[in-house]
This record gives structure tokens, C-alpha cells and sequence, in this order.
């Protein structure tokens, strides 16, 4: 099973990435809107361009500062593994340094700012590969032998972890995404070896950042596919996060919404996200990253998935309720835009096309950006103060 995130690494163009130093800058602050009522949680987007443009980005960054008090950074596409061993900023991929230092320099005011980064590889069954110049990812040696506990790997990370610490000053950080995956896809030693990974590095980040909130997400679709060996999966974590954050995209889950069915929020199980916060009692609730769509998905997508602006506002609605009842911390919705305009110039044609169409159509602005109906009630929800 892929993630937006997942996705969002490959789509992210690297020239995007290196403008967004002076985009940064332009972000206007919140007009705001009627203060009705109170809310606990923080609402987010990530700075996904829908066009792969400057213009794009700058459009993003627009919907962040009107529509949401949260800013997310996912960085998904691997590690620079040669420089965070040697624990030097410096020596990172210029883009790399370029996107991080847009972030930091220009963060709309009065946001908020939760960064994710990640040891596992993009199809959750490996150490991620090091990441290089313009994104590109390669499985280089001596990494693409050693194991997760591996000395080198564990103090890497570490320092990778910490300077992406010390330069964001997050709100909010994430040292591994989606991480139950890795226990659906491997045998039990690889597992065992990421959660020794795990516990290092939390003990040692929490050592040098005891008032951040660290944690590793969860994948709630992951969890209920295998609910049995998951719930053992994600107890063993739950001494190395400080958040129940989830991560779920329900309707890309073909056991559920089989082909041609309609992809209804009111067919999920009361208990859908309960069951998954449930085994890490005591954390606080967090939807990391999550989105709807508000049209059909097709071709070339294997599996027909029926949706609507409706069934995509019942989601928000259902999603933003949930994170209302736990008091949540924050709430991520993935892609403030469809991205046809990407779709239509350069994914369509890409070996991945399946993938991209499968969350081309979760904006809570279409295409075109006019807002649907599940951008109000978002924004609804965004009104209201925050404790």
C-alpha cells in the first residue's frame, strides 16, 4: 500500500522545492472569520503546487494562510545518509538545504509547523535509499545492506533527525511514517531491527527535545487489514511516540470499496479510528495526513472508485468530529487542489500514473480552484477558536 506522502515525494518537483525560499515570503496573513465555538486542534496542508509550478506553490502557500493555521513538511524520499553520518547540514543536496531554509525563512504567521521525516523506504519494506540531488533516489552501498540497527543507520538518523530538529523548530515532529507498514510487508527480524532503530533514536531525541511532541504514524487502512498481527505491531511502538497519529485514506482500500462500489464515509465502522488509537491509550490524537475524493476515480487506476463532492464533505465532516471528540492536537488534509493541471502536463504519462490518479481529485479546491462543499466545512471548523 502507497501514501500520499508517499506520493507527494515523487510529485514535488525539485524546482518547486528551490523557489520556495522567495515564495515563502509572500504569505499574507489570516483574515479570519466568525469565532464561534472552540476547537483543540490545529488544521494543515502541505505546500503540494497542483500545477508543479512557482505559480502553484504560490497558490498553495495562499490556501495554508487563509484556510489553515497549520503548515506540514513531509520529507518521504529518503535519507542523505553519507552527510547525516557525518552531521553536516552542509553537505546535504542543495535542493534539499533549499526547501528546508524556504520553510524556516518564511513561515506564514501565527502557523504552526509539523515536519515528518522517515527511515523506511518508499514502499515501506526497507531502509530508505539516500537521497540525492533533485530528489533522486538510489539504493547505494554500503546502505542498501545494513540493516535498521545497524550502528551506522542508528547514529545517521539520529543526527538526521536532530538537524532537521534544530533548523524547523517544529511544533510537531515525526521520525517515521506510516510505520506498521514495514510489519505488513517483511519478516519479523527486519521489525525487530526498526524497533530497536525506534527506541534509540526517541530516547536520545527526547533527551535533546523534551517539550517536542516526536512521534511515528500509523496507518489506520494497514491496521485493519491484518488487525490481529497489527495490534502487536503497533503496541511495540508504543513506548517510542508521544501521539496516536494516524495516517488513513479509506477509500483507496479495495477490500472495503471494491470495484465500482461507491466509496461511502458512512459505510466505515464506528470504531474505524478507535480501534487503532485504542493501543496507544494516553497519546494524544492526531490525524497526520488524510483526504477524500470528491470525484470518480478511473483509469488508469485498476479499481473504479465512486465518490462525490457529498460523500467528500461527509468525510471532513467525519474526520474533523473525530479529531473534536479526542482533542486532537492537529489535522492534515493532504492536497489543498486538484492537481489536474500536473496530471494532464506530465503524471499521465509517468510509469506511476495509476498511483497519482488515484488521489488527483482529494483537493478541497477542484481543478479549476473553486473551493466544494467540504472546503466549508472545513473552514467552519478553522472559525472557531483555538484553545
Amino acid at each position: 500500500m502507497f501514501s500520499v506522502a508517499q506520493a507527494f515525494r515523487l510529485l514535488l518537483s525539485p524546482m518547486i522545492a528551490t523557489i520556495a525560499i522567495g515564495l515563502f515570503a509572500g504569505c499574507k496573513d489570516d483574515d479570519g472569520g466568525p469565532e464561534i465555538g472552540t476547537r483543540a486542534f490545529a488544521l494543515g496542508f502541505t505546500y503540494f503546487s497542483h500545477d508543479g509550478t512557482a505559480t502553484g506553490l504560490s497558490q498553495a502557500l495562499d490556501v495554508i494562510t487563509k484556510d489553515a493555521d497549520l503548515l506540514v513538511a513531509h520529507f518521504d524520499g529518503g535519507v542523505p545518509w553519507e552527510a547525516a553520518l557525518q552531521d553536516d547540514f552542509s553537505l546535504y543536496p542543495q535542493d534539499l538545504q533549499a526547501e528546508v531554509t524556504g520553510i524556516v525563512n518564511s513561515m506564514p504567521p501565527g502557523h504552526a509547523l509539523y515536519v515528518a521525516v522517515t527511515p523506511i523506504a518508499f514502499k515501506r519494506d526497507r531502509l530508505a535509499p539516500t537521497r540525492g540531488s533533485n530528489g533522486i533516489q538510489t539504493f547505494l552501498p554500503p546502505w542498501d545492506a545494513y540493516a535498521f540497527d545497524h550502528p551506522d543507520v542508528v547514529r545517521a538518523f539520529r543526527n538526521h533527525c536532530r538537524l532537521m530538529i534544530e533548523r524547523f523548530d517544529p511544533d510537531f515532529f515525526a521520525f517515521g511514517i506510516e510505520v506498521n507498514l514495514l510489519r505488513l510487508n517483511v519478516q519479523g527480524d527486519t521489525w525487530k531491527q526498526y524497533l530497536a532503530l525506534a527506541e534509540s533514536v526517541y530516547v536520545d531525541l527526547k533527551k535533546a527535545f523534551p517539550a517536542l511532541p516526536i512521534c511515528q504514524t500509523i496507518q489506520v487502512e494497514g491496521y485493519w487489514s491484518d488487525p490481529a498481527a497489527q495490534s502487536i505491531a503497533i503496541s511495540q511502538i508504543a513506548t517510542s511516540t508521544d501521539l496516536a497519529a494516524l495516517s488513513s485514506y479509506p477509500f483507496a482500500d479495495a477490500r472495503r470499496y471494491q470495484n465500482g462500489s461507491v466509496a461511502d464515509p458512512a459505510l466505515l465502522p464506528p470504531n474505524y479510528f478507535a480501534s487503532v488509537a485504542s493501543l496507544l491509550s494516553g497519546r494524544p490524537f492526531a490525524i497526520a495526513e488524510t483526504a477524500w475524493p470528491a470525484e470518480d476515480i478511473g483509469t488508469p487506476y485498476p479499481v473504479l472508485v465512486r465518490s462525490d463532492e457529498g460523500r467528500q464533505k461527509s468525510f471532513v465532516d467525519l474526520i474533523l468530529s473525530e479529531a473534536d471528540q479526542r482533542n486532537a492536537e492537529f489535522v492534515t488534509w493532504f492536497f489543498s487542489r486538484d492537481y489536474d493541471a500536473y496530471w494532464e502536463s506530465t503524471l499521465r504519462t509517468q510509469p506511476d500514473s495509476a498511483l497519482f490518479r488515484l488521489w488527483k481529485d482529494t483537493g478541497l479546491y477542484d481543478g479549476d480552484g473553486s473551493p466544494r462543499m467540504a472546503r466549508d466545512a472545513w473552514t467552519s471548523f478553522l472559525s472557531k477558536v483555538k484553545q
